[in-house]
């Protein structure tokens, strides 16, 4: 029986040490925090962003709890008011403390006789801004027989929040999280490039609880490490390390006890830059020359074979992200790209694709491979199946076809396989391609696995879509997988 791919967790790099936290960081949370004291707008203009929600509490004389919510218009009209009242300001506040810090947020802690503020900022350039504010007048810690009470309630909203997405489970969305929730968060692909922004509301994360795991590529042990960082008798700060990266939480204790978790800033992974890739060359097995990139060190060798609109470059992305988890990775050129040449002409393109790959197992091999795997793209997942068929799995231990021509003898993949295919990928003429890759997937010898996704991208621009990143897990996934499989020799 064929298997569902599951999708193995992300490796984080720990956040850095927040004792060494930027003279910026500090400088914006102080900046921000004695604003009032200070009367001055402009303290406010450089450390607060445009984009601000600020929620906090204050005790009333019955006990009770009233909830006022500012944006920064709000806020900087506060300021100008001080600024010409002729009452005193209001108490300068004690101490900042960073309670966590990654490269594009941080969780800022501001405390002082009048209030506790737990602040959310990310950085845009080398400056620092306040994103989000949760505070709460009468700071009261709790004591140790309510603390872990709520702690143990702090840390179910955080395992309902995780949890409706891993497990599919939007219901637990309402229970752990505010109607009220606002959500932002910066990604990137690429170390070199900038940071990318998303917000999502309350609405938008249970629809996506529906469907983010729904065909369950995400592996059981992906990781959910619940932190609290700190806790008041009405606000709180928790941490949660999951497979997309860190979320930063602010939460409220409800009238009946429970907590939720009202604002969230999150980053994806962080990851430092990549080495450029060594150029290599080599011999193909029919006599030709074959140019290519090499990533990364390890004893598990990945060919990346690309398309007919593509070349080795292509697979840059991809390969950066495989050998930043360990493996070698060798993206080639085929003969009619780049310095690749046949030992001879051809008035067919394709012809003798197969021999490149099957000169880059041979090199590899020789380089000290032990377990060499093909990873081929449409017309170089062709040549991929083609090569596997030539091979008979002496030397080539798996193979990654994505939405590749089926033409090779299903009975001669002798290899673990993993086939992938968009639902609505066609030819261009409109015949869709599933029902041929699917017939020779049928048909094809066991160790073997199907991942069929959403939509109509093609082969390698699977990687570029909304998918990119699961597709980007499930390969690795696949890959590590083999490695509790015996090698061939």
């Amino acid at each position: 029986m064929w298997t569902q791919v599951t999708i193995a967790a992300l490796s984080l790099l720990p956040a850095q040490d927040v004792s060494l936290a930027p003279e910026a960081l500090v400088q914006a949370a102080l900046d921000y925090a004695e604003a009032y004291h200070e009367r001055d707008p402009a303290r406010i203009a450089r450390s607060v962003s445009r984009d601000l929600d600020m929620l906090g509490y204050r005790r009333g004389e019955r006990g009770a709890w009233a909830a006022r919510s500012m944006t920064y218009a709000d806020l900087d009209q506060v300021i100008e008011h001080l600024r010409h009242a002729e009452a005193e300001p209001p108490p300068k506040p004690r101490e900042v403390e960073v309670l966590d810090l990654l490269d594009a947020t941080a969780l800022v802690k501001v405390s002082g006789p009048a209030a506790v503020e737990y602040l959310q900022m990310h950085r845009e350039g080398e400056a620092w801004l306040v994103r989000h504010v949760l505070w709460q007048s009468e700071p009261w810690e709790l004591p140790p027989e309510e603390a872990a009470t709520d702690r143990a309630g702090i840390e179910r909203a955080l395992a309902d929040y995780v949890g409706a997405l891993y497990d599919v489970k939007p219901e637990l969305v309402e229970r752990g999280v505010d109607p009220a929730l606002v959500k932002y968060g910066f990604w990137r692909d690429d170390p070199s490039q900038p940071y990318r922004g998303m917000a999502l509301d309350f609405a938008g994360l249970r629809e996506m609880a529906s469907t983010w795991n729904a065909s369950g590529w995400l592996a059981a042990d992906a990781p959910r490490r619940i932190e609290v960082l700190d806790a008041m008798d009405k606000v709180a700060a928790a941490k949660l390390t999951a497979w997309w990266g860190v979320d930063t939480m602010l939460l409220v204790r409800q009238d009946d006890g429970s907590w939720k978790i009202r604002h969230v800033l999150w980053q994806g992974p962080v990851r430092t830059p990549d080495p450029a890739p060594r150029e290599v060359g080599f011999p193909s097995a029919d006599g030709g020359v074959v140019s290519a990139d090499l990533y990364g060190e390890g004893e598990h060798a990945v060919v990346l074979a690309h398309g007919a609109r593509f070349d080795k470059a292509s697979w840059a992305r991809e390969a950066r992200f495989l050998a930043g988890h360990g493996l070698r990775v060798l993206a080639i050129d085929f003969r009619g790209y780049g310095a690749s040449r046949a030992p001879a002409p051809s008035d067919d393109p394709y012809a003798g694709l197969e021999q490149d790959l099957l000169g880059a197992v041979a090199w590899l091999r020789e380089q000290g491979a032990r377990r060499v795997s093909l990873v081929g793209g449409s017309m170089g997942g062709t040549a991929a199946s083609n090569a596997l068929a030539l091979d008979g799995g002496v030397a080539i231990d798996d193979v990654v076809l994505l939405a590749h021509w089926p033409s090779a003898e299903p009975a001669s993949l002798k290899a673990r396989k993993l086939f992938v295919v968009a639902r609505e990928d066609a030819y261009g003429a409109g015949t869709p391609r599933l029902p041929a890759i699917r017939a020779q997937f049928d048909a094809a010898p066991e160790p073997k696995q199907w991942l069929e996704l959403d939509g109509a991208e093609h082969a390698q621009f699977l990687f570029d879509g909304s998918q990119g990143d699961a597709l980007r897990a499930a390969l690795l996934a696949f890959l590590r997988a083999g490695e509790d499989a015996p090698a061939v020799r």
